[in-house]
């Protein structure tokens, strides 16, 4: 695993992680390599420096590299030049995955950029109105008090506004009619909170935050799911299409989504569009919206805008995890990992990845695995609890505990 980065000095480095198994305890562990200094970091001098360190280090990395992972940018994941594809034509079985985390992150932050810069600015502007004051700070406390809220401090939106923008919206939302209340006094005193109480008494902007409220969750949540110290690789596709679908249902007809395969949805197709009045954007956004505060024109340009975010979220999620390319449906095959899917007749699909790069005997491998499932071994064990108990058994007795639990006929 790597990744890229430049420090004040402006010096370009790049971080060398490795994820090994070890043999002794069967535990999968991080182990932090070396952090190499690059003047060069296209795709061809990323790749230069990590093959200089194999090399320098005897590291026999054409046999040994089973698996490459970094962010999802050109230069390490382009599929015509990228440090993918140059690591590719060395170890043509090469097992590759992007960060996860950060394609999710991603895939919010374009989506953003279909709402109104109206909003993200109110968060920013109701922030910045209070940092700097202490009696400021007080007097919204007090507002609080007065509605019988707990006192929350504003939090700070960053400048990788996709990690810390669901927390912010939150707490707007959590915080709004005090915030409200505060710049309705405010606004007689101070020309800058006028404007901010304007942006306040809009119902649009409030209905943005709701919606916002709603929909952010769904992809900070699975991020936080894949921050795991535990291994999650056969989660990964069953999580991903559950949350992909998620999504599609808000805009998109049921019935089209339940009888097409997820790799064939046409996500940006018209034509399978719920109407405008029909989109499902979150209990409290529709509640709110029910109240027809809004104008006909004003409502629809709030609908279309919010089509326009989850369909550009649904493009950027199927951009950085194509549910029908080689990578991906490699990861459905682990779902044999779960202990819970010894239902599983064949892993040969998920074995036809590996064996030539692990040295495997598809049909042995297949024979052992379909004995495991009539075995007497614990199946609710989490997976590396499980995989552990499995590397322990010893292939006589396990044939034995077969032939015990179905025993042949005369």
């Amino acid at each position: 695993m790597i990744d890229e980065s430049t420090d004040k000095s402006s010096t370009k480095h790049l971080a060398i992680v490795s994820r090994m198994v070890q043999s002794s305890n069967f535990e999968v562990k991080d182990e932090f390599v070396k952090l190499i200094e690059v003047s060069d970091a296209s795709a061809k001098g990323v790749y230069d420096a990590i093959i200089h360190f194999f090399n320098t280090h005897d590291i026999p990395y054409k046999h040994n590299l089973a698996g490459f992972a970094s962010d999802g940018a050109n230069v390490m994941f382009g599929n015509k030049h990228s440090v993918k594809t140059l690591l590719e034509q060395d170890v043509p079985h090469l097992f590759v995955i992007k960060c996860l985390c950060h394609s999710l992150a991603l895939c919010a932050s374009y989506a953003c950029e279909k709402l109104p810069n109206d909003v993200e600015n109110l968060v920013n502007e109701v922030y910045n109105y209070m940092k700097f004051s202490s009696k400021r700070q007080k007097q919204f406390q007090e507002f609080q008090e007065f509605l019988d809220m707990k006192p929350y401090k504003l939090l700070q939106p960053s400048q990788t506004r996709w990690l810390a923008l669901h927390a912010c919206v939150k707490r707007m939302v959590d915080l709004y009619k005090s915030i409200k209340l505060y710049f309705q006094a405010e606004h007689l005193l101070d020309n800058k909170a006028t404007t901010i109480y304007q942006k306040l008494s809009n119902p649009i902007n409030e209905l943005y935050l709701h919606f916002l409220n709603f929909i952010l969750p769904i992809l900070t949540n699975l991020n936080i799911e894949f921050q795991s110290q535990k291994p999650k690789i056969h989660y990964i596709y069953s999580n991903m299409e559950r949350t992909y679908k998620t999504i599609l249902e808000s805009y998109m007809k049921y019935d089209y989504i339940k009888n097409t395969d997820t790799p064939h949805i046409q996500y940006r197709n018209p034509s399978n569009f719920l109407p405008l009045d029909k989109l499902y954007l979150g209990a409290h956004c529709m509640a709110e919206l029910s109240k027809n505060l809004l104008s006909k024109t004003d409502k629809d340009i709030f609908l279309t805008n919010c089509l326009n975010f989850l369909v550009e979220c649904c493009h950027q999620f199927y951009k950085r995890f194509p549910f029908n390319s080689k990578y991906v449906q490699s990861l459905k095959n682990l779902g044999f990992l779960d202990p819970k899917n010894m239902n599983i007749i064949s892993i040969s699909h998920a074995a036809s990845d590996f064996h030539i790069i692990l040295g495997l005997d598809l049909n042995e491998l297949d024979s052992e695995w379909r004995m495991l499932r009539h075995t007497e071994i614990n199946k609710s064990d989490d997976a590396v609890e499980f995989w552990r108990a499995v590397k322990l058994l010893k292939k006589g007795a396990w044939l034995a505990s077969c032939y015990l639990n179905y025993p042949m006929k005369n």
